[in-house]
């Protein structure tokens, strides 16, 4: 979610577009709804849905597109080293203790 916040303003500041309230709005609203749609994507679908919210504010995407999947080589290991650490995290806050760990929490 937060490359679809971060980019459309990335490239409105490379093309020395101001953005206004409402299309930052639009911005963040299109963002939390593409987010959960792009879970399982590969990082070149994820880049290419950014094109749909520069679609919407009038940005063009194409120069910008070549630069984001140049860089996606380099963060798609970070992003999946982070996806593993927090599901793995998430899973043992909440998985049920067996009885000789609640023994020793208790």
């Amino acid at each position: 979610m937060l490359l679809f916040a971060i980019a459309p303003i990335f490239i409105a500041n490379l093309y020395g577009r101001t953005l206004t309230v409402p299309d930052l709005v639009m911005i963040g609203t299109l963002a939390a709804l593409l987010g959960p749609t792009t879970a399982g994507m590969s990082g070149f679908l994820i880049v290419a849905q950014t094109g749909i919210i520069c679609g919407y504010l009038g940005l063009p995407f194409d120069a910008a597109f070549a630069l984001f999947i140049a860089v996606e080589a380099v963060t798609d290991t970070i992003r999946t080293l982070l996806q593993i650490v927090v599901t793995t995290g998430t899973a043992a806050a909440i998985a049920p203790l067996g009885e000789e760990e609640a023994d020793v929490v208790a």
